[in-house]
């Protein structure tokens, strides 16, 4: 199944995370709650709710297909290949978790049924935001810049709500569960994976580019991977060794020496 939305500054409105969208100005801890903060909001709003739909263009796609898991890596199972995803491992365990988390853990075994089924999401978003390139003050630029991340970041929130309530059937009403790991978190941090997630959405239908370390263009992008495991949760992988790195160049089948320039800072 393909999902291709396109939506406008006012359909995301709902899903903007506020808190971020102010933590990129600047406001922390109590400040969050002040007066500066509310009224930078009503003026993010102001903005917002005037963009039409030329103004602010955000694009999704998401993917949903069959996957199971292998070791540490995820097989894909495109409609005429299959893709090799591999994953890294934690390998310092979470305070209170009993083991190290992978994201491979949140797909059954290839060759074994689960209830809710071995499908995974693949997902992308793209704000764009023409004024962006015009914009003749800094607060003009920082305030689209940011309200373009933002808008990114709720559309891949409301692109996971539906892909949960049309694969899994879940309301759209309800809180959703799973997971939505994002290239370059925590739980997901090689942007090398970027390479990978192209060559199943296609990137360049959001146009979107990826640079040579991975990084897509427009800076207000996000993509990654929807896992409806009810009990999938986020992590760091944090460091890892160089027994692991190793291996998952040899998983990846890179050069460590290429596979380096993505994930050297975990090492």
């Amino acid at each position: 199944m393909t999902i291709n939305r396109t939506f406008t500054a006012q359909d995301l409105i709902p899903y903007i995370d506020w808190p971020h969208f102010l933590f990129a100005w600047e406001f922390k801890g109590a400040s969050l709650h002040s007066k500066e903060a509310e009224t930078l909001k009503v003026e993010a709003l102001k903005v917002l709710s005037g963009m039409s739909a030329e103004e602010a263009i955000i694009k999704c796609r998401a993917r949903i297909l069959d996957a199971g898991s292998e070791g540490d890596d995820i097989l894909i199972f495109d409609t005429d290949k299959t893709l090799r995803f591999p994953c890294l491992r934690q390998q310092l365990k979470d305070k209170g978790s009993s083991y190290h988390r992978c994201l491979a853990d949140y797909l059954a075994p290839v060759g074994m049924q689960h209830p809710i089924g071995n499908r995974l999401g693949v997902f992308a978003t793209a704000a764009h935001l023409p004024a962006l390139q015009t914009a003749t003050t800094d607060f003009q630029k920082m305030m689209l810049q940011t309200l373009a991340d933002r808008l990114a970041e709720a559309a891949a929130d409301r692109l996971h709500h539906e892909v949960l309530h049309a694969e899994w059937g879940k309301p759209l009403d309800q809180p959703f569960y799973g997971i939505r790991p994002a290239v370059g978190y925590p739980s997901l941090p090689d942007m090398s994976a970027n390479f990978l997630l192209d060559s199943i959405i296609d990137f360049s239908a959001l146009n979107i580019r990826l640079t040579e370390s991975g990084m897509m263009i427009p800076h207000a992008a996000v993509s990654g991977l929807i896992f409806a495991h009810p009990k999938a949760v986020y992590f760091n992988v944090g460091p890892i060794s160089e027994e692991q790195f190793l291996d998952y160049a040899k998983r990846r089948e890179v050069s460590a020496e290429w596979l380096d320039k993505f994930v050297h800072y975990l090492k």
